[in-house]
């Protein structure tokens, strides 16, 4: 589970180091420079990561000011779990031995010079599994009208009732080609086709959003409590050819977000495709962190690797 934490936490920071004030359109500059800039990542038996700076202007979103002398108080179910330094000198800091469980609630105080000056709190959820994956070919009449060679995927799973549930799909490639120099490994992520109206249009809330890539991102609004079939029809030309027997594999990560985590991502996405187009409101990049800015959250992962032909 560690391996994936690391592996999607670059795709975060690009947008972090982005948006990650764009709140503070809204405030004037001299007001809401100096604030905390917190970020936090947790998932069921993993260490937790955690980035504490603070904002220096709204001009200079990425050039954030380090905090000395923090430290940060742990709670867990509501119960104060643990306190530890913070470094200052590092901008991610790994606590290994601080680890949640899926169900658990979390909240952290963040203290300077043992004054408080941020909380936030966020929840860890169990992953979902994919209990089922089928695959097949065909050639049809793509949208362009001409004739094209089609890979179908089918992903089952058994959406919990309980909850609101929030997610992410993500689908890795990987091949592997052998060359006179040894073997070349390419890596890279699909782009997901929409084509399960069910859960992926549920994005498109205006006309202005229907030509946006929301890279996977779906909640449960149509499917809660239900066994659902996401359907995944690739235009071939997406896969490159394997060489070998299994030379191509598919990741397929099915990651569970809280509900900040959520709307932050989405509004990211959103910033970022309308960035330069004339529009009445900027876009707001949520927060829930009080008194500062950024994200702590909880999220988990199920993952299948399998060969594909």
């Amino acid at each position: 589970m560690t391996n994936i934490t690391h592996r999607i936490l670059p795709i975060l920071m690009g947008a972090i180091l982005w948006g990650g004030c764009e709140k503070e359109i809204d405030f004037d500059l001299k007001s809401s420079a100096g604030k905390p800039v917190v970020y936090a990542f947790m998932q069921p038996d993993s260490a937790v990561t955690i980035s504490v700076t603070k904002s220096v202007s709204t001009l200079t979103p990425s050039n954030f000011a380090p905090i000395d002398n923090a430290t940060i108080h742990f709670y867990k179910n509501g119960t104060l779990h643990r306190v530890l330094s913070y470094n200052g000198a590092q901008q991610w800091n790994n606590y290994p031995t601080l680890r949640f469980a899926g169900g658990d609630t979390v909240a952290i105080t963040l203290f300077e010079n043992e004054k408080e000056i941020a909380v936030a709190g966020t929840y860890i959820p169990h992953p979902v599994q994919i209990e089922k994956i089928d695959t097949f070919s065909e050639t049809r009449i793509g949208d362009d009208g001409f004739w094209a060679a089609h890979i179908n995927l089918g992903l089952t799973i058994d959406e919990p009732a309980e909850t609101n549930d929030y997610y992410q799909l993500q689908i890795i490639q990987t091949t592997k080609t052998q060359t006179s120099s040894g073997t070349t490994v390419q890596t890279d992520t699909l782009t997901l086709p929409q084509t399960d109206n069910q859960i992926f249009n549920t994005n498109q809330t205006s006309v202005s959003l229907t030509d946006i890539d929301f890279e996977g991102l779906f909640t449960d609004a149509n499917i809660n409590g239900k066994q659902h079939r996401i359907r995944l029809s690739f235009n071939a030309t997406q896969f490159r050819k394997p060489t070998t027997a299994h030379s191509r594999q598919l990741d397929i990560r099915l990651y569970r977000l809280s509900e900040a985590y959520y709307n932050y991502y989405k509004a990211q996405i959103i910033a970022t495709a309308l960035n330069g187009l004339s529009i009445f409101d900027p876009v707001e990049i949520p927060t829930n962190v009080s008194n500062g800015y950024g994200l702590v959250t909880g999220y988990a992962t199920s993952s299948i690797i399998f060969d594909i032909q």
